[in-house]
């Protein structure tokens, strides 16, 4: 028996295929599926080892004292403008249209919109706009990790509800 939760409401083909296509507009521009770190990422370099013949052992820095790997953080300006594929996508597609504001709903506004307040498709869209929240304009390794398995389960709910509204014996 699945514990997923199920979403209040499943919106159309026609919604639900737009959805698709502006969730392949944020894959396109990160490669998720096959990750592919940006290029504007940036790394922050391990601190120096001392020579080990420094006479000064008080100096000394142990190797175990840093991490041998580099993190890399992401910037959040990526993320908006692949998140503004994908509202572009909706947009063209006629399924949301701008506020009288002019501005656009935000990801998890829209699956709130199509979906219901709760499921876990939409848990999964707020979350994902959590994880990438970031600081001071980067985003965090982890984070951006998190927000990648998460943008994976939505878009493959996203591909199953389309399936399973296809007529059988196609």
């Amino acid at each position: 028996m699945s514990t997923a939760k199920k979403p209040k409401r499943i919106p159309g083909t026609r919604i639900l295929e737009a959805i698709a296509e502006g969730l392949d507009e944020i894959r396109a521009h990160f490669g998720w599926g096959n990750f592919v770190v940006s290029n504007t990422a940036v790394t922050h370099a391990k601190p120096e080892k001392k020579d080990e013949t420094d006479p000064d052992e008080d100096d000394f820095v142990e190797e175990d004292d840093y991490d041998d790997g580099e993190e890399e953080y992401f910037e959040r300006e990526e993320i908006e403008v692949a998140l503004d594929a994908f509202l572009s996508s909706l947009l063209a597609s006629g399924v949301i249209r701008k506020a009288k504001s002019g501005k656009s709903p935000s990801f998890g506004r829209v699956f709130a919109k199509f979906f219901g307040d709760e499921g876990e498709v939409v848990d999964l869209a707020w979350e994902f706009e959590e994880d990438i929240e970031g600081y001071m304009g980067w985003i965090k390794p982890d984070a951006m990790r998190s927000a990648e398995q998460r943008f994976l389960k939505i878009s493959d709910l996203v591909s199953k509800m389309i399936k399973e509204k296809e007529p059988h014996g196609d």
